[in-house]
Order: C-alpha cells, then structure tokens, then sequence
C-alpha cells in the first residue's frame, strides 16, 4: 500500500517509469501490411440531392430559431397624419408562431410564416389639433401578423447560393395602439385614441413597402454566412418543381474550401434518384470526403470512447501475465479506450463491388492510477478491408452484404509488459474470417437487421454510386434528434 501511495504522489517517477518500459518493450508491427495507402488528396465529390415538401416539416423547428436569432428590430421611421406625430419606433421580441414552406416551379421556395408577435416600446408622441396640443406615450403590440413571401434560388460567385426575396405580404391583424397623455389631456385619452387608429393603416403601409428591401440583405448574408462554413458548393443551380426540389451539390474535404474549382472537374453521377422523400445518389469520392470530415469534426467523444470496466475486474487480473503492472497499481480500476487514427475510405471497383478500407482503429485496456491518470496495459492497432460486392436494404429495414474477402492485421502491443509477436494471432484471424465470417455473411439471404428502427430506407450501390433513399415520417426521429443536439 505505500508503494501504490507513493507511485500516484509522484508523476515525475511516474513519467519516468513508463519512458523506460516503452523504449525497451513497445514491440514492431508483426502483423503486416493490409489494403492501399490511405489517398494523400481528396478531391471534391458530387452528391444529387432531392427533397419533397413532405420533408420539410422536422426541420421547420431549426429554421424557427434560426430566424429567431438574427432577425433583430425592424425600425419603423416617425409618423405624421391629421395633426398627429409619432415618433420612430422600434418593433423588438419579434417571435414566430409557425411557418410552412412550399417548393413551388419557376425556382422559388414559397414561405408563409403566421402567428407573429412584437411590441414597441413606449414611443412619444404629440398632437395639434385647432388650439390644443397635447404630448404623451403610446405603447404598441403586434399580436398576430401573418407574413408571405417567395425565395428565389441561384447560384451566385464561389458556388454559394444566392438568394432573392420577392413577393412579400404583411397582414396585421391585431394591432393595438395603446396612448397615454400627460398633464390636463388625460381626460382625452378617448379622442387620442380613436386618431391612433388611423395609423395602424400607415404603419402597415409602411411595413409592406419596406421591410422586403429590409429582409432580402439579411436573408442572403445569413445565407452566404452559413455555406461559406460548409464543406459544400453548389455545382448547378436547383431545380424546383411544384413540391420538390434537387440539386446537385459538390462535398469538399476541407473546411474552408477551395471555391476556385470548377463545375467541370467534378465527376457526373448518373441514374434517377430514388422515389423517396429525401434522395441522394452520392458519388464514392464525396462519400470518403464525408468520412473523412466526420474524423475531423465529429463528436469526439464518439469516435474516441472510454469505457469503464466493471470494478470487480481490475489491475489484478493481470497479475499472472504483468506482475509489475499489479505491483504499480494494486487493484486499479481498468477501462476501455477506442479511437481512430484516420478515416475509413472506399474504392469503387466495378459497378457494384467495392472496397471498404480501415486503417489506425486502436482498443486498449488502460488502468486508472489514483492520482485520475491512466497507464496502457495492453492494446491493439487494426488494419482492415472489405472486398464488397453487393450492398443494398429492402423495404422491411434489412441489409443485404456479400463479401468477397475480407482481409485483417491486428498489432499488439502491451507498453508494461513483455512483446507481443502478432504472427500466430493474424493467422488464426484470417482463417477465421475467410472460413466462417465470410461464408456466414453470404448465407444470409434474408439480410440482417438494422440497429436503428428504419423500415422504409433504401440503400443500394450502383453504377459506381451510392444511392440512398427515406421517407419522410422515418426520417423524423433522425432530424428531430439532430435539431435537438444542434440547439
């Protein structure tokens, strides 16, 4: 028990002890070379992409408090009629109730937002009137305004989109005007009052003739601001049709991307889309781009996992295998730690055969020290491809695989102990792979059940392409899960 006191108090030693064990044991990779080199370039991939009305719905919810967050005031200027002036006033706490959007032909995106709300804060006010003049404060609320306009899409410089406001029509259907005078004209409230109505004609005037040439700037510079952020450029412009829009897109690999490349360099990805609500036939290079941002900016701690190993199995169980380890740390509590060194990447090789490369996934076993710090027991480094040559879903949610080969290297490597030779191991994996894994795959006729409940996905490499496909009311849980990770 000192010992391990000792050990945890000191990290110098700690440090120390471990450079020393890692020069002399780290063993060489025994395990050999498998697949191709992970590419040095990635260059940009196209995607076609088609999306119905019907799948709008589940992200109206993002684009709520998208809108919600860089609409701002509107400012409308100083009001004079009949004798009255109002002050310019600031129109704040703009909140949507809700909004629908509609894919309309002739490339616009129709938008209807209801169920507005607003205030102004008190505004002053004054009035001439013969020989009375009176001053005070009018307090205004919106409290249901409808809203109506169309967007209309193109492809601007750099492959951004462009974006274009049109059509725009304000209701306002409750606005109250509420003034107070000061002094001796309080006994006129009534009268004031009833002058105040005259404006909510002029101020909705005023609303309906500007506030378009208002909206379109920030609507287009919250538009180039987001995809500028984006691995994407938009190769030709969308394609709307009453209730559907596609477009094809290109996927870089790189944020911010290199918007100097031309439509033409990309591959052109042929064949229809799938008859589903949200479709995509995504060329292999965008899918490794894909991939390989997901390393890069995924959720780390999904690619890079630590697992707690239940503490009756701790430091102990080694004891017959890595005595020194135990003698460090007595009874120390294990886990696991999973990572990726680089991102998995696919190579077409026919139609509908290709080959699904994974080089750097790690698994060890780490042993918590007291002092919070963990220590390598024993780990493993994979090399792994798959030689596919079919892949596809049916309609009842199950995945259909056929292998060619499969093809593995494992590395051992125990930091605290002795070396570890890999040759004896990677020959019992490969024989294990090609005799039970492989024809076990391909025997399964019926395909195997996805792990997320999606009965309607289509999913199907053809024509060197990657098509994929879902409907509208499965893909709600996935957006709606995503939305709230998002926000």
């Amino acid at each position: 028990m000192p010992r391990r006191f000792a050990f945890a108090r000191s990290a110098t030693l700690c440090v120390f002890i471990l450079l020393s064990l890692l020069t002399e044991a780290f063993p060489e990779y025994v395990g050999g070379k498998i697949g191709q080199t992970p590419p040095s370039d990635f260059p940009p991939g196209n995607v076609r992409f088609g999306i119905d009305d019907a799948a709008i719905a589940p992200v109206v919810p993002l684009i709520l408090k998208t809108l919600k967050s860089f609409i701002g005031s509107v400012t409308v200027p100083e009001q004079r009629l009949h004798g009255v002036s109002l002050e310019t006033m600031q129109v704040q706490d703009i909140n949507i109730g809700n909004m629908s959007l509609h894919m309309n032909s002739t490339n616009r995106v129709d938008v209807s937002v209801w169920n507005m709300t607003a205030n102004v804060p008190e505004t002053n006010f004054s009035y001439n009137l013969v020989f009375v003049s009176c001053s005070g404060t009018a307090k205004t609320d919106v409290r249901n305004a409808n809203v109506s306009f169309a967007m209309r899409l193109s492809i601007g410089v750099g492959g951004i989109l462009d974006v274009s406001v049109e059509d725009m029509a304000i209701q306002l259907l409750d606005l109250v005007i509420t003034p107070s005078l000061n002094g001796w004209c309080k006994s006129m409230d009534f009268v004031v009052g009833t002058l105040m109505n005259i404006f909510k004609r002029s101020i909705a005037d005023y609303l309906q003739q500007y506030v378009p040439a208002m909206v379109q700037p920030i609507v287009r510079a919250k538009t180039v601001d987001i995809l500028q952020k984006l691995p994407i450029s938009f190769v030709s412009p969308p394609n709307i049709t009453d209730g559907r829009m596609e477009v094809t897109l290109a996927i870089h690999s790189e944020i911010p991307i290199n918007r100097t490349t031309k439509a033409g360099m990309f591959t052109e990805i042929g064949g229809p889309l799938p008859e589903r609500d949200i479709s995509m036939i995504c060329s292999f290079a965008a899918a490794n781009n894909v991939l390989r941002l997901l390393h890069l900016f995924g959720n780390q701690s999904l690619l890079n996992m630590a697992i707690p190993i239940p503490g009756i199995y701790n430091s102990s169980l080694v004891e017959s295998i890595y005595p020194d380890v135990v003698e460090l740390c007595p009874n120390c509590p294990l886990k696991f730690v999973t990572g990726w060194t680089a991102a998995p990447w696919l190579e077409p090789v026919s139609d509908k055969a290709f080959i699904t490369n994974a080089e750097g996934p790690t698994l060890s076993m780490d042993m918590v020290m007291d002092d919070n710090t963990s220590v390598t027991v024993l780990g493993a480094h994979l090399n792994a491809t798959a030689n596919v040559t079919h892949l596809s879903t049916d309609n009842s949610g199950r995945v259909t695989i056929k292998l060619a080969s499969v093809n593995a290297a494992v590395a051992l490597y125990a930091p605290l102990g002795r070396k570890i030779n890999s040759t004896s191991l990677n020959t019992d994996v490969q024989v294990l792979l090609n005799e039970i894994v492989v024809p076990f795959v391909n025997a399964q006729t019926g395909g195997f059940a996805l792990p997320f409940d999606v009965t309607d996905l289509l999913l199907k490499v053809s024509n060197a392409a990657i098509s994929v496909g879902l409907n509208a009311m499965e893909a709600y849980p996935l957006i709606g899960s995503c939305i709230d990770r998002i926000w």
